[in-house]
C-alpha cells in the first residue's frame, strides 16, 4: 500500500517489532543518485513511502527528503532486516544521513 501521509506509516509501524526495509533508488551510487522511496513490510503486510514519483517529464517530490528522513528514523528503535540490507543501509546513510546499523 502506498502511503498518503506520514500518520499511516507511524501507525503501521507503532505495532511492529521486527520489519523488513528496502529502498528504491535512482541509481546505483549514493554519493550521486537518490532515493526515490522506501517500503517497509512485516511479512504479512506492507508499505511504500514515495519520496519522488516520475510525473512523465521530471521527479516529483511527494514526501519530503527530511519528512522521508524522521519517517527513518523512527525505524531506529524497531529491529530491520532486508535484503541487501548493506547496500540499503549505506544509501541511507548517504542520503538520509540516517544509520539503521547498530552500533
Amino acid at each position: 500500500m502506498i502511503i498518503k501521509n506520514a500518520a499511516e506509516f507511524y501507525k503501521f509501524i507503532s505495532t511492529r517489532e521486527l520489519l523488513a526495509y528496502d529502498i528504491e533508488t535512482s541509481g546505483l551510487n549514493p554519493r550521486k543518485d537518490c532515493i526515490i522511496g522506501f517500503g517497509v513490510s512485516d511479512g504479512t503486510s506492507g508499505i511504500y513511502v514515495p519520496h519522488l514519483v516520475w510525473n512523465g517529464e521530471t521527479l516529483e517530490e511527494i514526501f519530503s527528503k527530511q519528512e522521508c528522513a524522521d519517517m527513518v528514523r523512527a525505524l531506529l528503535s524497531k529491529k530491520l532486516i532486508g535484503w541487501n540490507f548493506s547496500f540499503d543501509a549505506r544509501f541511507t546513510i548517504e542520503y538520509f544521513k540516517v544509520d539503521l546499523t547498530p552500533a
